[in-house]
């Protein structure tokens, strides 16, 4: 049995302990704090290195810990916080008061940085392009290719600014990720949530796509040129989960028209499980 399938056996039999936990925290306030980040996807982090719960970290920042991990480097923090308009904008007294506070928030970031567990983030609009009219790809035995493309970007990399660095993020498997074949009972699946299913003539629809991705490697060389004129450095990722879905404005509802996990890929609940009971 391999960590999914422990993960999930433990979310089926600990479901009522979990809820119990919950109740317990609603009961008072230091317990409550608790059962809150229990419950928000970064228990792991608090539980493995006793972070204060205002340590939280945006996808840029994420970002350059993976950078300076993979490079092997000694990050810069104390440059980049300068560089930040927040300290651009304090007092002579509140910057170093900020540049304290922000250089031990990052330094902890930094050192508690696991790629498998703080994944890059990013939800990107998507074009979808099929082969086929829904009527046509509703006979037996058709076939009908999807092509997932990030609008206004590149087709092989995701840029990303960190800091001082370009970076050109490159999924090894984006290709197999947003270019599917598809057989009758897949398209309909995948069609259904969207106006690919409801409109005759319609073979091209706007979504949205949200991307977990973990950071495996990058080019010590140095940043190279991009065809766009810019430098980059280039880093090899692999997508852990990928999410693609059509969403009203203004509404919180999300219709998924497409959900993939990668076989290492663990959810929050299911991480948080392991850990909970001795897993790695």
């Amino acid at each position: 049995m391999d960590m999914k399938q422990i993960a999930r056996h433990c979310l089926v039999y600990c479901k009522a302990l979990l809820t119990m936990c919950l109740f317990i925290g609603a009961m008072n306030g230091a317990a409550r704090a608790h059962a809150q980040d229990f419950t928000s996807g970064e228990f792991v982090q608090n539980f493995a290195t006793d972070m204060p719960q205002e340590f939280k970290y945006n996808e840029t920042e994420k970002g350059l810990f993976a950078f300076y991990t993979l490079l092997g480097s000694t990050p810069d923090f104390r440059t980049h916080i300068k560089r930040t308009q927040r300290y651009l904008d304090a007092t002579p007294t509140d910057k170093v008061d900020f540049l304290r506070e922000e250089s031990k928030r990052l330094n902890a970031g930094y050192i508690s940085y696991m790629a498998d567990h703080d994944l890059l983030e990013f939800i990107l609009p998507v074009t979808i392009q099929t082969s086929n009219y829904y009527q046509f790809s509703q006979k037996e035995g058709v076939e009908t290719t999807v092509d997932i493309s990030f609008d206004g970007l590149p087709e092989d990399y995701i840029p990303m600014i960190v800091g001082d660095y370009n970076i050109a993020i490159i999924p090894k498997d984006l290709l197999e990720k947003t270019y599917l074949t598809m057989d009758r009972d897949q398209y309909r699946k995948f069609a259904a949530p969207s106006g690919l299913a409801a409109h005759v003539y319609t073979r091209r629809v706007h979504a949205m796509a949200a991307l977990k991705i973990r950071p495996l490697s990058i080019d010590k060389s140095g940043p190279v040129p991009m065809p766009d004129g810019t430098n980059m450095w280039l880093m090899l990722a692999e997508i852990g989960k990928l999410e693609v879905y059509e969403q009203k404005d203004g509404s919180p509802e999300r219709k998924i028209m497409l959900e993939t996990d990668a076989d290492w890929f663990i959810s929050d609940t299911e991480r948080t499980l392991l850990n909970l009971y001795g897993g790695q």
